[in-house]
């Protein structure tokens, strides 16, 4: 995957009075045009791999759609992804009527043991990457993609998922970066109830997921964890 999705450069590292010539890896990044019924969506940055996925996650996660039964096919050429969707007999959730119904109760051990599932060699590597995981209730990493933005890592995770028909409900994301409204908003149209990150929340992050029923874990490490929102989600 290193190899693939990273490019190796040189460059001159100064540290005090010492300057030498050194070879960097640093991740890669494609433009891809995102289609809908022949419409163009949005174009997307992104680590070039599982753009199928990408699309999937995307239309579910930004509500174009409500469920992945109301995409008819996905066809990717190069650099363009197209979906064919069924038309809405009517629009998809707004986020203002969508909210987290499933009542799954999620063990603390296992949030903690789970950080070690965002570890990366692309990251190591680059320092340029992100991790999304989605994990299940016996802490079992049932998914782990990699993309140099976090939205996106998080999409593709989910769409990898939604191909599986996993129950979404029973897992939670695990995700690298801080969490916006934008970023929990994805999860809460795809069903997640808990949302785990080894980083900050954003104000707009804790009141999204207080608003919509999810639980929001920050700064999570394999001996701590910060629980913002809806801690009757894990048992302490």
């Amino acid at each position: 995957m290193i190899k693939r999705y990273a490019k190796t450069y040189k460059a001159l590292a100064v540290k005090n009075s010492s300057i030498k010539e050194v070879e960097i890896s640093v991740a890669c990044e494609k433009a891809v045009e995102l289609f809908v019924n022949n419409k163009h969506l949005v174009s997307i940055l992104t680590t070039p791999n599982l753009l199928e996925e990408l699309l999937l996650g995307f239309l579910v996660c930004e509500g174009i759609v409500n469920n992945p039964e109301d995409i008819i096919s996905i066809d990717v050429e190069d650099s363009r992804i197209m979906a064919t969707i069924k038309e809405q007999s009517k629009p998809a959730s707004s986020h203002q009527d969508i909210r987290t119904v499933c009542d799954t109760v999620f063990e603390r051990q296992v949030i903690l043991d789970s950080v070690n599932c965002l570890e990366s060699e692309l990251y190591h590597t680059t320092r340029g990457a992100h991790a999304a995981c989605i994990v299940n209730k016996q802490g079992e990493c049932k998914k782990r993609l990699i993309d140099v933005r976090r939205h996106n890592a998080i999409d593709k995770v989910v769409g990898c998922a939604l191909y599986e028909h996993l129950d979404l409900c029973t897992h939670f994301l695990l995700s690298t970066g801080r969490q916006s409204a934008s970023m929990v908003l994805k999860a809460v149209r795809a069903g997640i109830p808990l949302i785990v990150t080894n980083t900050a929340p954003l104000d707009s992050g804790i009141d999204a997921a207080d608003r919509y029923n999810v639980c929001l874990v920050c700064f999570a490490e394999p001996d701590y964890m910060l629980i913002t929102t809806h801690p009757e989600r894990i048992k302490i």
